[in-house]
């Protein structure tokens, strides 16, 4: 906040003669006003011009403004303020107890609004998608801007919040927040600097803010270039990351001379060694890889292996295509996708991919090449060990501390989102397994081909996945409350269950329905929705609605599955559900063991021990690798199998004891 100027005095002439006597210039003296009690002692070989205040009533002695060997123009200096060696600070409102040491220069050059209304050209490097950046940003609006086009009236009227919005953002002087620590660092022009931000051998930091916080502080390290960006909370830029035109969300990781240009980069995401170009990395996109470059694509959740590549034109009318990675989603060593491509959620590619495909609607799918061709292998990737230890990993690496968390995150594995594609991917295997002669090795669905010997297993384990679905959201709905009577347990399961909630849409992180989405770019283009502080509420209320909305898809699901015309809930009906979940949750969980085991067999143990001598292997894996029946993965997958044994017990118990109360 501004002090205001009836709080300074001028200086009197026993003051500017210990000024000058302490080699400090000025212009004009008299536009130098200071706290009534400030002392000046600390005040050394300084050039001031301009309207400079220092201090406010308030200081104390162990508060006092050091300046040494600096030049200011026009700034505000709060107190406990110190200035060391700034060849050049002007145009910025310095707040308490802040550090500035060794800087080259430091400027608000005009107006600004300081990164905010940026535009990336981002997802589609030949425009038409693109991002205005601001620092309140999520992924949910991010995504809102880039991918809902289609509706222009929308769009126009999204935009329009954001304009007002940037235009507040605007001013001539900059701020730097309270407790920040700024050292040795070349250059910074037009950035506003929240608090306690630390910032420590920066090379250029060119027209951005960075929203940090006392809770989740941002730190930006040695030999960073970043121009046009905006940084949130928490994160983490050093090691010579290069930044042009970005965004970086919250609780961020970036260094090891990443380079990125024209992207947006949200929650908790990690980015070292290679290279981001018009991509929208969504929450969790991890990239380690010196050789790894990401172009023009969405991801969340995702990994990406040494060596991946992606390809956004074919040299025809320039770089126009773009892919979608959904969630949780991985790309094995020197992988290669040709854009435009589209890669179905909690799957892995592998090999070179020359030919575009579409894998959106066959989650969990293996995607390999052989002898040139792009193979599906659907399902399989439900039963990696990879794939349970990712879905347990990602809420444990929440990053984030800041009180206000942008990006809106569902970690749920099994959703709507993902049943929607299960139900479609299992009847369009089966339809092409009664559809597809015996003679025929495969076949071709968008760009992949399908073995078809395994159209019909794929589609069970499809199945499998869609009864532990629909079990795990039963035995959650009943565990919400206790049920008096059997009347109550049906009021329970069917209420809210007539909300639509049919088709659903992962908003790169935050899940919801096709509906809900409509209805709030409705309230947009209405213009119901009047500000960027109620656009997130509603967000807000959107990812709050999340449980209701998937429960009333679950139960459609299920009268869909067993076959009912109505709400009429029979006791044999849902120990049926909780029966299934069983079953195939203790199915699913053995695969997932086996698949765990296999990093103790024989293979794994190559390389190890000094000799070939069995003894001698086994010793040194031992004592590296330690035994399966210790390792903290496999022994929860065996606890698992207990539990779930647990859990249906108590659930049939429970159906059992109301199911003599119903008339």
């Amino acid at each position: 906040m501004e002090t205001h100027i009836d709080t300074y005095r001028t200086l009197t002439e026993t003051d500017i003669r210990i000024l000058i006597e302490q080699g400090c210039k000025a212009s004009n003296w008299q536009t130098i006003k200071i706290a009534p009690a400030l002392p000046l002692e600390n005040i050394q070989n300084t050039i001031f011009q301009g309207e400079v205040t220092l201090g406010d009533e308030h200081i104390t002695e162990d508060q006092s403004i050091n300046i040494s060997n600096c030049k200011v123009v026009d700034c505000s200096i709060a107190n406990g303020v110190t200035l060391s060696n700034v060849h050049l600070i002007q145009n910025y409102q310095i707040l308490e107890n802040t550090i500035i040491e060794n800087v080259n220069s430091m400027t608000v050059q005009g107006e600004s609004a300081f990164g905010n209304g940026e535009t990336l050209d981002i997802l589609n490097e030949g425009g038409g998608r693109e991002l205005t950046m601001f620092d309140t940003l999520s992924a949910q609006i991010a995504w809102l801007q880039i991918r809902c086009r289609h509706n222009t009236l929308f769009s126009d009227k999204l935009q329009q919040l954001i304009n007002t919005y940037v235009t507040s953002k605007k001013s001539t002087r900059g701020i730097i927040g309270k407790h920040v620590s700024i050292k040795h660092t070349n250059l910074i022009e037009d950035v506003n600097i929240g608090d306690y931000c630390q910032i420590n051998g920066a090379v250029h930091l060119l027209n951005g803010t960075i929203r940090s916080r006392m809770e989740d502080p941002v730190m930006i390290g040695n030999g960073v270039i970043a121009r046009n960006f905006i940084i949130q909370e928490g994160s983490h830029i050093y090691s010579a990351a290069m930044l042009h035109h970005c965004f970086i969300g919250q609780g961020v990781m970036m260094g090891k001379q990443y380079s990125a240009e024209h992207s947006a980069i949200f929650a908790n995401s990690e980015c070292f060694h290679g290279e981001g170009l018009s991509i929208f990395a969504g929450p969790y996109t991890v990239t380690h890889h010196k050789s790894s470059l990401l172009i023009a694509g969405q991801y969340s959740f995702y990994n990406a292996g040494s060596g991946s590549n992606q390809s956004n034109h074919m040299y025809k009318l320039g770089p126009l295509h773009q892919g979608i990675v959904e969630r949780g989603s991985k790309t094995g060593s020197f992988s290669y996708m040709l854009w435009p491509s589209r890669v179905g959620p909690f799957s892995v590619v592998m090999g070179k991919h020359t030919s575009s495909f579409d894998s959106g609607d066959f989650p969990f799918s293996y995607i390999t090449e052989e002898q040139g061709k792009s193979v599906l292998t659907p399902a399989m990737n439900l039963f990696s060990v990879g794939t349970s230890r990712d879905i347990e990993k990602w809420p444990n690496r929440d990053r984030r501390k800041a009180k206000r968390k942008f990006d809106l995150i569902h970690f749920d594995f099994l959703t709507p989102y993902i049943m929607e594609r299960v139900m479609t991917a299992r009847d369009q295997l089966l339809k092409l397994y009664k559809e597809t002669p015996k003679e025929r090795e495969s076949v071709f669905l968008n760009g992949l081909h399908i073995y078809r010997l395994m159209l019909r297993t794929c589609s069970k384990y499809y199945q499998i996945a869609m009864k532990v679905y629909m079990g795990q959201e039963l035995i959650k709905k009943l565990g919400e409350e206790e049920l008096r009577n059997f009347a109550h347990l049906e009021q329970h399961l069917t209420k809210h269950t007539e909300i639509s909630a049919k088709h659903w849409v992962d908003m790169v992180g935050m899940l919801t329905p096709v509906c809900q989405l409509e209805k709030l770019m409705q309230e947009i283009s209405e213009e119901h929705i009047t500000d960027l502080t109620h656009l997130h509420e509603r967000l807000i209320e959107l990812y709050l609605g999340y449980h209701e909305w998937s429960w009333s898809y679950c139960w459609k699901l299920i009268k869909q599955e067993h076959q009912l015309e109505t709400d009429d809930i029979t006791p044999d009906l849902l120990l049926k559900v909780i029966t299934d979940w069983k079953d195939n949750s203790l199915k699913l969980n053995k695969m997932i063991l086996t698949d765990a085991e296999k990093e103790f067999d024989a293979v794994s143990r190559i390389g190890y021990g000094i000799t070939n001598q069995e003894d001698t292997i086994n010793s040194d894996f031992a004592a590296v690798r330690g035994a399966s029946s210790d390792n903290k993965k496999i022994k929860a997958l065996h606890q698992e199998q207990g539990l779930i044994e647990e859990k249906a017990g108590e659930m049939i118990k429970l159906v059992e004891s109301l199911k003599e109360e119903r008339p």
